[in-house]
């Protein structure tokens, strides 16, 4: 697909310098810069939604109205 879009001058020069270093055209340049923003966009959303679940089960399972009932000691033998 073509796509059209208007750049300043100096950006294209300065983007076509680094192409050029990394041995690629100005359109590679900016398909591989796009797809790791898409990368980073999904990794950020997969930490989220992992974080959002992470929230959830806590919830789920934290206990609460319970008093201890035990002490420190009653957990380890003492020889």
């Amino acid at each position: 697909m073509n796509v059209t879009i208007t750049l300043d001058d100096q950006l294209v020069q300065k983007a076509e310098k680094i192409a050029a270093q990394r041995d690629t055209t100005l359109t590679g340049l900016i398909s591989t810069q796009l797809e790791n923003l898409f990368a980073q966009n999904d990794a950020a959303a997969l930490r989220q939604r992992n974080l959002q679940a992470l929230k959830e089960s806590v919830e789920k399972h934290t206990v609460t109205g319970c008093e201890r009932t035990w002490k420190r000691e009653d957990i380890y033998e003492r020889s």
